[in-house]
C-alpha cells in the first residue's frame, strides 16, 4: 500500500491507527498559545488601514477593539499588519498639479516639440529647490504593501515651492 501512495507505511500507519483511536482523520489539537484573532477580524484591521493609512497603532488597536469586543496589545496590531506586509513606509511625493499648471506644461511641450536639435543644444533647464539634509520631519510615512507604492491614496500631494524655469542661451 505505501508503494502505490509513494508514502512510508510508517506515515499509513499512524493515519489507520488514530481513525481507529479518533475515528476522524485529522490531527488532534496542537499545543501553544491559541489566536486571539480570527482571519475576519485580521480583514477588518486591514480595512481600517486602509481607510487612514497614516493612523498608528494605537488607533488602530482602539478601533479594532470596537469592532471585534476584544481587547488587543499594540504588538498584535504590528504582527498582523506585518503578517499582511502593511509595513511603515514612505509616502510617494507627487506635485498638486491645478488644471492651469498643466496647461502650461503642455504649451511649453508643444513649442519646444517644434525646435530644432541646433536650438534644443542652447536650452538650460532649472529649477529651484530646497534641500534639507538628515530632516526627517517633512517626511510622510503611511502603511502600504509594496504593490500599492503607486496606487492614488498611496501618494501624498504637495503643493511645490520652487518654481521651473527654462532658460534659452542664444
Amino acid at each position: 500500500m505505501g508503494k502505490e501512495l509513494n508514502t512510508a507505511k510508517s506515515c499509513i500507519k499512524r493515519i489507520v491507527d488514530r481513525n481507529n483511536e479518533t475515528n476522524s482523520y485529522q490531527d488532534p489539537p496542537k499545543s501553544g498559545r491559541p489566536r486571539i484573532s480570527t482571519l475576519k477580524d485580521d480583514r477588518n484591521l486591514i480595512r481600517l488601514v486602509k481607510k487612514n493609512r497614516t493612523a498608528p497603532s494605537k488607533v488602530l488597536a482602539n478601533q479594532w477593539k470596537m469592532s471585534n469586543e476584544k481587547t488587543t496589545l499594540l504588538f498584535l496590531v504590528r504582527k498582523r499588519l506585518l503578517a499582511n506586509k502593511h509595513a511603515w513606509k514612505v509616502a510617494v511625493e507627487k506635485p498638486h498639479l491645478v488644471e492651469k499648471h498643466i496647461k502650461n506644461r503642455k504649451a511649453v511641450c508643444r513649442m519646444i516639440k517644434s525646435w530644432p536639435l541646433s536650438k534644443l543644444r542652447q536650452v538650460l533647464f532649472s529649477d529651484e529647490m530646497n534641500i534639507e539634509v538628515d530632516n526627517r520631519k517633512n517626511r510622510i510615512v503611511i502603511r502600504s504593501t509594496t504593490a500599492e507604492k503607486y496606487n492614488q491614496n498611496c501618494i501624498f500631494k504637495r503643493t511645490k515651492q520652487g518654481s521651473g524655469s527654462i532658460v534659452i542661451l542664444c
